[in-house]
């Protein structure tokens, strides 16, 4: 497979008459690609995306570093991605390189990460190769895929490195996969929809667990519904933690009741923006990425549809069809039990779970692309860690029309102070 190469961004400057008209056709379903779609990352945030967060915690700052396109044959409909690589090295019998292959030889589990796929039940797996000056991503050839049999829309991975296994969400159903990639064990991939509460049996049509993360200290697997659910105040996602008990014990069958232990919390979502396109969904933002982070916190990727047209790095007028923001979360602090900020008609269920608190760390347009999925990657030698978004590069056909996202990972370093 071809490899993947680093790119700039590209974009077709628009002005004046040509930009409206542009505009125009789209609104009007028009157009039936995204022609003249700025096709990189326009950062929102007022400082650049370079914003501090965490008062009186450990503060934390993201970095663009860059993007990455992926090759024409490399998969569609890619919409989570885990690093297969741990803080601490792997159990004996744990190796990713046994099933990841880059373009000569193994590559090692640094480089080793695996993606959903969301239009069947497929995991993907792929070798980043590394710049060796800056250690950012520079390449990425996929290789080995996996089937999940009884999965229909794959949308979030994540991996735990005790047990040398890779959890994995299905947005139909919903319900949870765990497929095992240590040898020696059976391949079979075990569905545990039991683990789920009843609240995230609520969840809308196609608005589920779009996302997935796993936190190898607590051994905490969190996911989220991508909107609200049914009897929660719109705009916002039932964010959900689910205890697994040490490496070693099984996780026990729930038997449809309620899952002990399980914390949940209300997350408010970034509001709607953008104009309806036929090719698109209408106008909402949903969380659809969790990155958990060594310090027990949370990167939560929210992505919102909709046409905008804005300026550009140079001051050029561009247009969107998505963008997205990266948020900072605590589990473990920072909720507003009151209830009220939830739903501005008044409306609370003071027995409702606590509104969590949240920092936006990077807001940006995306052009045509559709980033929803999110994990933190290995340390990069000048400081920080990796973090790693995929776009869910498809195609998406609406109202007779039909709209290719484009294929990219984009990669940020997150620094904390003190760095771990």
């Amino acid at each position: 497979m071809t490899p993947g190469r680093v790119s700039a961004a590209r974009r077709a400057p628009l002005s004046g008459p040509a930009a409206a008209l542009s505009a125009a056709l789209f609104a009007a379903g028009v157009c039936r690609a995204a022609d003249g779609v700025w096709s990189g990352v326009v950062p929102l945030s007022a400082d650049g995306g370079r914003t501090s967060s965490g008062e009186g915690r450990t503060s934390c700052v993201l970095e663009f570093l860059g993007a990455l396109d992926l090759p024409d044959d490399a998969p569609e409909g890619l919409s989570g991605v885990a690093w297969l690589g741990a803080d601490d090295p792997p159990p004996d019998g744990v190796r990713p390189s046994g099933v990841i292959r880059g373009g000569s030889g193994d590559a090692s589990p640094v480089g080793a990460f695996a993606f959903a796929e969301d239009s069947g039940g497929r995991v993907h797996f792929a070798g980043l190769g590394f710049d060796a000056a800056t250690g950012v991503p520079a390449s990425c050839v996929f290789s080995t895929v996996r089937t999940v049999p009884g999965a229909v829309d794959l949308e979030g991975v994540a991996f735990d490195p005790a047990s040398g296994s890779l959890w994995l969400s299905d947005e139909c159903g919903p319900a949870l996969f765990r497929l095992s990639l240590r040898e020696g064990t059976d391949p079979a991939p075990e569905r545990r929809a039991d683990l789920l509460p009843p609240s995230l049996r609520r969840c809308r049509p196609n608005r589920s667990l779009e996302a997935l993360g796993f936190d190898p200290v607590s051994r905490t697997l969190y996911t989220a519904s991508e909107t609200a659910v049914e009897g929660d105040p719109d705009g916002v996602s039932r964010l959900v933690a689910l205890p697994l008990p040490p490496e070693g014990k099984s996780v026990p069958r729930s038997e449809g009741k309620s899952v002990p232990r399980v914390r949940e919390w209300l997350v408010p979502l970034e509001p709607a923006t953008g104009a309806a396109l036929p090719m698109l969904p209408d106008p909402f933002t949903g969380l659809c990425g969790l990155a958990p982070l060594p310090d027990g916190r949370l990167l939560a990727l929210e992505r919102t549809f909709g046409y905008e047209f804005a300026s550009g790095p140079d001051g050029e007028p561009v247009q969107s069809l998505c963008r997205f923001s990266i948020s900072l979360l605590d589990p473990n602090g920072g909720t507003d039990p009151g209830g009220p900020l939830l739903d501005p008609n008044g409306g609370t269920d003071p027995g409702g779970p606590p509104v969590l608190e949240k920092r936006v760390l990077w807001r940006a347009l995306a052009g045509n692309a559709n980033y929803e999925g999110i994990c933190l990657g290995p340390a990069l030698p000048d400081g920080g860690r990796l973090v790693v978004l995929v776009s869910d590069g498809d195609v998406s056909r609406r109202r007779g029309l039909e709209m290719r996202w484009r294929k990219s990972l984009l990669f940020f370093r997150l620094c904390q102070s003190p760095s771990f």
